[in-house]
């Protein structure tokens, strides 16, 4: 199949045994790839129910039909696994050079099975794939590991590195698999679930070339993105001033949680750590994935102080948020520091960021005290006791022990009074961006099948105005707060979004151009005769099944809501007043979903999507 070798290899670490998934053209035509594909495969052949520390959890490295060619934004890969955070299936996908890199290989993806009985490490090149020691790896950072790595395979072309640092070695609940320094995998704790098979890094290298089923028209379409990219103002806020433009913006509408959802301004907050600052002051030069002409990602130093860095990856906005306004830090230095400690020690900066705001949250109303923290007061703004604290986290010590099983494992533990200052969703810490600014991401958040998310739709872009195509579905003009008609919007958004860990696509991208032009490239690659119809059911499909796999693993109607600090208007703010009606989404979103009053999908709903194997699963529970 063009732009598909057809083949996932399988590796099992308990036995060392290597052999490979066939991938048919029905498949990956109706689910692309990526998470779509590996959710099927999951269905399929694995248990559901098997512990994500158990041997028999599988965890998935996947390409998609984009991934390998020149396309822009097709430099992204997909990683799933059951999550240890969220105990359902998780998934997320990652920008960088490996996602290309592992499709040269000849292979689809590379699924992950069994435990070693000592520390290891993948290497695959071309068709040679080896399972080797990493004792002398353990215990280092991602940093020093994806530099060893490179450094033994220097002959040749360079390898591509994905790897995990003291927090995945540890089990922290929410940490993250690295590349490239500054890419991650974060959400989920897909990097717990390397460590537990004592799995250090995945290296890869190949050179195969990956050949579009219409070379001709593939060519065309690429063209045409990127000249609709260089007049794209998302496309270029983002090669100007990085994922952090949108802090500014947020204030302004509401979209940025300050105090850990409690306040609706922060009127330092745009001087001191917003894109301005960070720009003027920090930055050093941006960067880009492969095959990508946005080139968002920053690197910054900061030249004096405490705080002193050379050159590093700079942090995204939902790092910046999360550990700025949510802890009611203003000191962007200092930000940036936290970074580096979080990409070398592999923690996923939202969780970490959101667990430690809840600990400042629980000190303030006085749930804990010194007793618990080992001494350390954790007032808000005390970024120096965050920075003591990130080592103790990725190393499960002390108090960071407790935070490293997330925040809703600790609310348990300080008793309900503490639950009243959650932000998850399924267990998942919610990201920087407000439901009581764009009412749509509440019933996107609700229903997200790995927990609150903002990255597997395009809800806010969509619910920003900044994603206004009627040929998909989408008016001239949204309302954003307004739970009016944002069930049936928020959907689209899943159908489009779910499409990009699939395809595999940069959610930049494809928010920044027509979906003609998304679909124009998806037809080129794959030769499939995609029309926007056809395209907008695999997102439905793609997600139905997604959703099904939660549902088998516990998921029901009752997880369906979200946490009263994410529903609750502030008192000041531009979403002052602001009251998010989700039982009136959640109401209508259920009967476009074809759910039932437990939220489940009918058979006949997945039956009618050609989702034969879920209908049967869940009939039989």
């Amino acid at each position: 199949m063009p732009s598909y070798w057809g083949k996932i290899a399988r590796v099992n670490l308990t036995t060392g045994k290597v052999d490979h998934l066939s991938v048919e053209e029905g498949m990956v035509r109706a689910l692309l790839g990526g998470v779509g594909i590996g959710s099927q495969i999951y269905l399929d052949h694995y248990d559901l129910a098997a512990d994500p520390f158990s041997p028999e959890n599988p965890l998935m490295f996947l390409a998609g039909p984009l991934n390998g060619t020149n396309l822009p934004g097709s430099g992204r890969f997909t990683v799933c696994a059951r999550s240890p955070l969220t105990g359902i299936w998780g998934f997320g996908n990652c920008g960088g050079r490996f996602g290309p890199e592992l499709k040269w290989t000849g292979l689809d993806g590379i699924i992950i099975e069994g435990q070693a009985s000592q520390p290891v490490y993948l290497y695959v090149d071309q068709d040679q794939i080896r399972i080797e020691d990493a004792r002398e790896l353990w215990g280092r950072t991602t940093w020093e590991t994806e530099a060893r790595l490179q450094e033994k395979y220097r002959a040749g072309r360079k390898v591509q590195v994905c790897s995990i640092g003291p927090a995945g070695e540890n089990r922290v609940r929410f940490a993250a698999i690295a590349h490239d320094r500054g890419d991650f995998i974060g959400r989920c704790g897909l990097g717990a679930v390397t460590g537990s098979k004592n799995l250090k890094a995945v290296a890869v290298r190949g050179t195969k070339k990956v050949e579009p089923a219409k070379p001709e028209e593939s060519k065309a379409a690429g063209e045409q993105v990127r000249e609709e990219l260089k007049k794209a103002i998302v496309a270029n806020s983002l090669k100007a001033m990085g994922t952090n433009v949108g802090l500014a913006f947020g204030l302004h509408t509401g979209d940025v949680p300050i105090k850990n959802w409690s306040l609706g301004l922060d009127p330092q907050a745009a001087d001191t750590i917003g894109a301005k600052p960070y720009t003027e002051k920090y930055l050093t030069r941006g960067s880009a994935c492969y095959a990508c002409p946005i080139a968002c990602k920053r690197n910054v130093a900061v030249k004096e102080g405490k705080y002193q860095t050379g050159e590093v990856p700079g942090p995204e906005y939902e790092t910046v948020a999360n550990f700025g306004t949510m802890l009611m830090n203003h000191d962007l230095e200092a930000v940036i520091r936290v970074n580096t400690l979080c990409n070398q020690l592999g923690l996923d900066t939202v969780s970490c960021g959101a667990s430690l705001a809840l600990a400042m949250d629980l000190w303030e109303n006085e749930i804990i005290g010194v007793k618990d923290t080992g001494g350390l007061k954790l007032e808000w703004g005390n970024i120096e006791a965050v920075l003591e604290l990130l080592p103790q986290i990725a190393r499960r010590q002390g108090f960071g022990g407790l935070l490293a099983e997330g925040s809703e494992r600790m609310a348990r533990h300080f008793g309900s009074e503490a639950g009243k200052y959650l932000t998850t969703v399924k267990g998942l810490e919610a990201p920087a961006h407000d439901p009581r600014a764009f009412h749509g991401l509440g019933i996107l958040y609700a229903m997200s099948p790995r927990g609150a998310c903002h990255i597997k739709h395009l809800g806010v872009q969509l619910f920003s105005n900044l994603y206004l195509h009627a040929s998909v579905g989408v008016p001239a003009k949204i309302k954003a707060q307004s739970s009016e008609d944002a069930a049936r919007l928020a959907a689209i958004a899943e159908d489009l979004g779910a499409q990009a860990d699939a395809a595999v696509i940069c959610i930049f991208v494809q928010v920044s151009i027509k979906p003609e032009s998304y679909l124009a490239m998806l037809r080129g690659a794959t030769g499939f005769d995609y029309d926007l119809p056809e395209m907008l059911n695999i997102g439905r499909r793609i997600w139905t099944l997604l959703r099904g796999i939660t549902n088998l693993q516990g998921i029901s109607a009752e997880h369906d809501r979200l946490p009263p600090k994410l529903l609750n208007p502030p008192a000041e703010g531009p979403h002052a007043k602001s009251q998010v009606d989700l039982d009136l989404m959640r109401q209508e979103y259920y009967e476009i979903r074809g759910l039932d009053d437990c939220g489940w999908p009918s058979p006949e709903r997945c039956k009618s999507l050609g989702l034969n194997s879920l209908a049967g699963k869940l009939t039989a529970r």
